[in-house]
């Protein structure tokens, strides 16, 4: 499974997509104060509402329009 990011100035969506079938979307609002481990929070927080691990992801593609990029470059580096 993929999931996807979307890390624009105003909102954060996500998406986690098994194949071509997009299985969950989840948005929250770009905050410039939230850190990595929150973003891991949300991120995981999306996954079990999902019935799913971490481990099920096998990829993660993120598109960045934000100033936020080195909180997400640290959360998928962790």
């Amino acid at each position: 499974m993929l999931l996807t990011i979307d890390v624009g100035n105003t909102n954060i969506s996500m998406g986690i997509l098994d194949g071509e079938k997009i299985i969950g979307r989840y948005r929250l609002m770009t905050q410039t104060t939230r850190t990595s481990d929150e973003y891991g929070f949300f991120i995981t927080t999306f996954l079990n509402t999902l019935q799913l691990k971490a481990s099920d992801i096998t990829g993660i593609i993120i598109f960045f329009r934000s100033a936020k990029t080195n909180v997400f470059f640290n959360f998928c580096s962790d």
